[in-house]
């Protein structure tokens, strides 16, 4: 939105935007540095210190959360009932924490039903297909989850922590020029949250459109999101992301 609203143009920033839909895709470009910031979240960030040996820094917090969403037609209402159902997630990240609590809630042995589809896409399709029981999806997808008449189980806001976040990889951060660049980028950011909050979300329908691929009818289908300005993890936050990711690791 801040690309294409003007923003990022009125204050001279120029910011080339790469949108994956897998997310192990987003982590190759990360790691291999033709990405320098990228959105993701407190427990990947921790795969990427400690299995990548990567240097990164926190930009900011985000308003993401993700949900375990179960097929109508499954019947599921709890995590225990999975039993020997089937769940989609993504490898090293808080759907794989979700996965963690899926398996370990379960009365059976789950943990080989647990299916890594990394193209967010794919398994919002598998979902709403019933090719999976459950899957892990955070928005869009989550809300057109719940608007096509499935349920959710388990939400990860619900455990009050921002597991949303904005990484950056520090070998970029300590040039002045670069510097200087996040500090307009921090401005971008926040005028785009004030902008989104105030005109709702709807009223960027072709941003939308364009950059996930939704129909206007899926968008009329969304609920306003109230956007925070740049804010950092909490240590709090950092710590218990860092004791999920020893347990699932």
């Amino acid at each position: 939105i801040a690309e294409d609203a003007g923003i990022f143009a009125k204050h001279n920033l120029h910011v080339d935007l790469k949108h994956y839909t897998s997310a192990m895709d987003c982590d190759t470009a990360f790691i291999g540095g033709s990405i320098s910031i990228m959105a993701s979240d407190l427990i990947k960030s921790e795969w990427l210190k400690q299995k990548k040996q990567c240097d990164i820094s926190y930009f900011s917090t985000t308003n993401a959360h993700w949900q375990l969403i179960t097929n109508k037609n499954s019947r599921i209402n709890k995590l225990n009932q999975f039993g020997d159902k089937i769940i989609a997630i993504s490898h090293n990240s808080v759907p794989d924490m979700i996965a963690t609590l899926f398996a370990s809630s379960s009365s059976n042995n789950s943990e080989k039903f647990i299916v890594p589809i990394n193209d967010v896409y794919i398994r919002y399709k598998m979902l709403n297909s019933a090719l999976v029981d459950g899957a892990c999806l955070t928005e869009p997808w989550s809300t057109l989850s719940l608007k096509n008449g499935h349920k959710s189980v388990y939400n990860s806001k619900d455990d009050n922590i921002d597991f949303g976040v904005i990484i950056v990889n520090n070998k970029y951060a300590h040039d002045d020029n670069i510097k200087k660049m996040m500090s307009i980028l921090s401005s971008c950011y926040n005028e785009a949250c004030d902008s989104i909050n105030k005109n709702h979300i709807s009223s960027y329908s072709n941003t939308l459109a364009k950059r996930f691929n939704m129909s206007q009818a899926d968008i009329q289908k969304l609920h306003d999101i109230k956007f925070r300005h740049i804010v950092q993890p909490s240590v709090e936050s950092i710590k218990r992301a860092q004791e999920i990711f020893n347990k699932i690791k």
